[in-house]
């Protein structure tokens, strides 16, 4: 049943995000293929990156291929993929040379050794794979085929996503959280939380206070000298990349006697799943 990553990883609490657990989960399993891989690539003395480059020569047959069209057909991307095709020359399992077509091009070939080699290690493989993933079934393989295939279409299909309207959403459900925690009666287990250790916090036009212990110690002695708190509610609220806005209203008696009642702007600036700045902007009735 799914979950089983949180122990895997000696998480000590659930994913906050289905789609953090899914994402992870993808990692994950790619690491683990990506390890058993290598270790039977071992044998065969070959690297990961090596043997798709053998696969990728095989298939483009007496035509051979580039080293861009080697590197757009990679499996896993290799920052230096000429270095790669030097070092499998040298063993003799490829062979480069001047295009007929192109002179300014370099054609490689896999060579008679890299093709015996890469047949020899066709049916151990096939036999490894067989035993691992045939236990799906037929029905279950199609169908992850078909979801990962939809994951990289999902992720590739938004690179020129806006990121600054990203930063917004996670902003906003950042806020909104912080918002139904004071709205709840748990401001200061919101303080906690979502408040950076060297918030600056600030009223009006009046000196900021600078660190969480200050304004931790500013915001116990503001509840408890409250004797009832008549309405609170929030009217308004915007996001802007990092920067949230709420329209607040406050009815308020404290325990002096005093009863107010305001309208309050609060300005917040996040930073990493915090606030690191929060500006009130208020009349007292």
């Amino acid at each position: 049943m799914p979950g089983k990553l949180v122990a895997e990883i000696r998480q000590n609490k659930p994913f906050d995000l289905l789609e953090e657990e899914a994402v992870l989960n993808i990692a994950r399993t790619a690491e683990v293929l990506r390890q058993k891989l290598t270790e039977f690539l071992r044998e065969y003395q070959l690297s990961e990156t090596q043997y798709n480059v053998l696969r990728i020569l095989r298939g483009a047959g007496e035509l051979g291929a580039t080293c861009t069209q080697v590197s757009e057909r990679m499996i896993s991307h290799d920052p230096d993929i000429t270095r790669l095709l030097d070092r499998m020359e040298t063993r003799g399992l490829i062979r480069r040379e001047r295009s007929k077509e192109d002179r300014r091009a370099v054609v490689a070939s896999i060579s008679p050794d890299g093709l015996a080699l890469l047949g020899s290690m066709d049916e151990p493989l096939r036999n490894y794979l067989r035993d691992r993933m045939g236990r799906l079934g037929r029905a279950n393989m199609e169908l992850l085929i078909g979801q990962l295939e939809q994951v990289r279409e999902l992720f590739t299909q938004h690179d020129q996503i806006d990121f600054q309207e990203i930063k917004s959403m996670d902003t906003a459900a950042l806020d909104s959280k912080l918002n139904e925690m004071i709205l709840t009666g748990k401001a200061m287990e919101a303080f906690e939380e979502l408040y950076a250790e060297d918030v600056v916090m600030q009223e009006n036009d009046e000196a900021p206070r600078v660190g969480k212990s200050v304004n931790r110690e500013f915001e116990i002695a503001f509840f408890s000298g409250v004797a009832e708190w008549h309405e609170g509610r929030l009217d308004a609220s915007a996001v802007n990349g990092d920067v949230s806005f709420g329209e607040w209203f406050m009815d308020i008696t404290f325990k002096n006697g005093y009863r107010m009642t305001a309208s309050q702007i609060a300005v917040r600036k996040w930073k990493d799943g915090k606030v690191v700045h929060e500006r009130f902007f208020y009349g007292k009735h």
